[in-house]
């Protein structure tokens, strides 16, 4: 999902996207996960984040774009993204029952300046330092996802990783 916002409001982002001046993928349907929900901070995954910021620099590299800089603004909302997907069993772009994208509503929230954003989520199984690649692989591979990896105007990521069980939710969100 990738949207351009601005000064003027949520309005705005309605209007550009009736009119078709977005790059985004649709949202997934909720999808309920187990109660068992074991909260880790990014900090505690640097290890499939750096791999992810990593192989996506890589792929921008190769696309001869800048890489994207990481900053703890980012991470912080990623990381909640992924936390509240996780803890309230939905899968999406969207909270459930809110009509603004919830990467969005964060950036606002945390008063991160921004003009263009965008947001890539995933969820599979395995162990949170081997779910990178593959994750990495699928965005590459969907138009949506990959456009938001190569985007031009973005400058900066975030990436949150949660686990539960064996399940780990992955978000990358991207500011210019």
């Amino acid at each position: 999902m990738s949207r351009f916002a601005s000064g003027v409001g949520p309005g705005a982002v309605v209007l550009l996207a009736a009119a078709g001046l977005t790059l985004g993928s649709t949202p997934v349907q909720a999808m309920p996960l187990p109660n068992t929900v074991s909260t880790t901070t990014a900090a505690a995954f640097r290890s499939p984040v750096a791999q992810e910021v990593a192989l996506i620099n890589a792929d921008r590299k190769a696309a001869g774009l800048p890489a994207l800089v990481e900053t703890a603004a980012l991470d912080r909302i990623a990381n909640d993204r992924a936390q509240d997907m996780v803890t309230n069993g939905y899968f999406g772009h969207y909270r459930p029952g809110h009509t603004t994208f919830a990467v969005l509503e964060l950036l606002r929230a945390y008063r991160v300046p921004f003009i263009w954003y965008g947001e890539n989520i995933m969820r599979g199984s395995g162990p949170p330092e081997s779910v990178a690649g593959p994750f990495n692989d699928w965005w590459m591979n969907d138009p949506p996802h990959r456009a938001n990896l190569l985007n031009t105007r973005y400058r900066h990521i975030g990436i949150g990783v949660v686990v539960s069980g064996s399940t780990v939710t992955m978000v990358a969100d991207f500011t210019d």
